[in-house]
């Protein structure tokens, strides 16, 4: 009888092994193979095991003296495994960026709505040789957007402003690590893409104060998203030395907005809006290495907040990587486990639609969202302006509670 069972466990591996992996859709996505449980229980394991490491250390705070900017720019902390809650004042500050990483990167970003039709963004994003990929995005009910006159380019000369984001009249600064940030912009901006009229002159102040923790990529990302995304692509040597390469230090905190607008002169304003921010270091960043993505970012008038996000950049590693989090509204996190946005279909052929629909799993629950747009700019991003960036402003039903804020999607240029 063992024979026999030997002999049909042989015949299964054989033909096993014989089957052939499926196609890349549109050439582009990787589908699991045969092998795919196997290599994703492999990494889930790892993975598990290295956040369990982290945990176990998540009250000892690592200092100044124990992790330089190199480590947060070459990803250090992630080869490492995790050793304890990083110090805050060392993430908030401003990171020198060496002369010898030509495309490194130490970038803030903001957004911000409310149920009211207000929408806004900047983008700071600190390169080598005093260059800054900046821009700064208002959209004000019954006067429509307002942008800064550079755009679309954001390829800026950095102003020298002590402790800031500083570029071309916009200016961000860290008032009081993950509390506090402050946000303006005094100059003049073009009105709804119009940049053969006369550009209006804008004062804009803005109080960013925070609406619980910060949500760590590096420490509290869902194990199941990654290990997928790990499982699911064609595994090589030069896979895993471009996995290690890609790595970045990268955390987000959503907040509330307490802004001060006047435009041209006319009577002040004053707004508040849900808000996200984000800090990423990274000793490369290159916009044309991501093919495209999907980043959803909203608030729902429960208090919830959500960020998922699908990228796909096989340049670097991933042809397909999911990323996200929930923030509820006694202010307590869950990492977003699964995404159901269907890449090869929605938005392949460059084109941004109107409405669109997706669930995503957090928690051991499903959640469903509609999507409609209800305006939208684009920008070009990078040093070599490698990517096209559609900052889209839209308002959103999640399982029956509504909600407003973005859905960006970028495309790598000449896509």
């Amino acid at each position: 009888m063992w024979l026999y069972v030997l002999y049909a466990v042989a015949v299964f591996v054989f033909y096993f092994s014989l089957k052939k992996d499926p196609p890349k859709l549109n050439g582009v996505y990787s589908q699991p193979t045969k092998f795919y449980w196997l290599k994703f229980y492999i990494f889930y394991v790892l993975l598990t095991l290295r956040h369990r490491k982290a945990k176990q250390r998540k009250n000892a705070e690592i200092t100044e003296e124990d992790h330089k900017d190199a480590d947060l720019l070459q990803g250090g902390w992630g080869k490492e495994g995790g050793g304890g809650k990083r110090s805050i004042k060392l993430l908030e500050r401003m990171h020198t960026l060496p002369p010898d990483m030509p495309k490194a990167v130490d970038a803030v970003y903001f957004n911000a709505a409310n149920m009211d039709g207000y929408y806004f963004s900047v983008g700071t994003a600190h390169r080598p040789n005093r260059i800054m990929n900046a821009f700064f995005i208002l959209r004000v009910p019954g006067l429509g957007i307002l942008e800064n006159i550079e755009m679309p380019s954001t390829n800026l000369p950095v102003d020298d402003v002590p402790g800031a984001y500083a570029a071309k009249g916009i200016t961000v600064k860290c008032l009081e690590p993950m509390k506090k940030w402050h946000i303006s912009y005094r100059g003049l901006m073009h009105l709804n893409k119009n940049v053969n009229k006369n550009p209006v002159n804008a004062d804009i102040t803005m109080i960013w104060t925070n609406f619980g923790d910060y949500f760590d990529f590096d420490m509290e990302n869902s194990v199941e998203c990654i290990a997928r995304a790990i499982a699911t692509e064609p595994w090589s040597r030069a896979m895993f030395k471009r996995l290690q390469a890609s790595h970045q230090t990268h955390y987000e905190q959503f907040g509330d907005i307490q802004a001060t607008i006047k435009i041209d002169g006319q009577k002040e304003s004053r707004v508040q809006m849900r808000s996200m921010r984000d800090h990423t270091i990274a000793n490369h960043r290159d916009w044309g290495e991501l093919r495209r993505y999907i980043m959803t970012i909203f608030h729902l008038e429960d208090g919830t907040c959500i960020h998922t996000s699908v990228i796909s950049m096989p340049d670097a590693v991933f042809s397909r990587l999911e990323l996200g989090y929930i923030v509820l509204p006694d202010k307590s996190k869950l990492a977003v486990d699964r995404i159901e946005v269907p890449l090869p279909e929605l938005g392949e052929d460059g084109q941004v639609p109107k409405s669109f629909s997706y669930a995503f799993y957090a928690g051991g629950l499903r959640y469903d969202v509609d999507v409609m747009i209800v305006d939208s700019t684009k920008f070009v991003m990078g040093l070599e302006n490698g990517a096209v960036v559609h900052e889209n402003m839209a308002e959103f039903v999640c399982n029956g509670v509504r909600g407003s804020g973005f859905t960006e999607w970028e495309y790598k240029n000449g896509y």
